[in-house]
């Protein structure tokens, strides 16, 4: 192997099924609606501006009344598709509201109907 030879670049490999999930949340996040018709998580994002926040926290039972086959995944693969999961709500929290650039934001769960022991997972 010469030193002068140029490095052969990794090839990324798109998360096909990742960047799905990521869609269907985005979805989720601005369509899904409240009992008196306004988009349920759209107050909670807007809670996202203040400095001392970052989680936009998500009802379970809601998100699988939207889409139960989205409800799976994210059980089933959470790890894998959690980092999109954020992305989503990064791109909600900046279409609703004037969010800093550079800020990171995160999702939680609460109503997740089984419960995984850490070292199960």
């Amino acid at each position: 192997m010469d030193v002068t030879e140029p490095a052969v670049a990794a090839q990324q490999v798109k998360d096909e099924v990742a960047e799905k999930c990521q869609k269907l949340f985005l979805d989720f996040l601005e369509e899904f609606q409240s009992g008196d018709g306004e988009v349920k998580y759209l107050r909670d994002a807007e809670e996202l501006i203040r400095p001392e926040r970052n989680t936009l926290l998500v009802n379970f039972l809601d998100l699988e009344q939207f889409n139960q086959q989205l409800a799976t995944t994210i059980q089933e693969e959470f790890y894998r598709v959690y980092p999109y999961l954020c992305r989503a709500v990064r791109s909600f929290a900046r279409d609703h509201v004037n969010v800093p650039p550079n800020k990171e934001f995160y999702v939680a769960f609460h109503e997740v109907p089984t419960r995984h022991n850490i070292r199960e997972l």
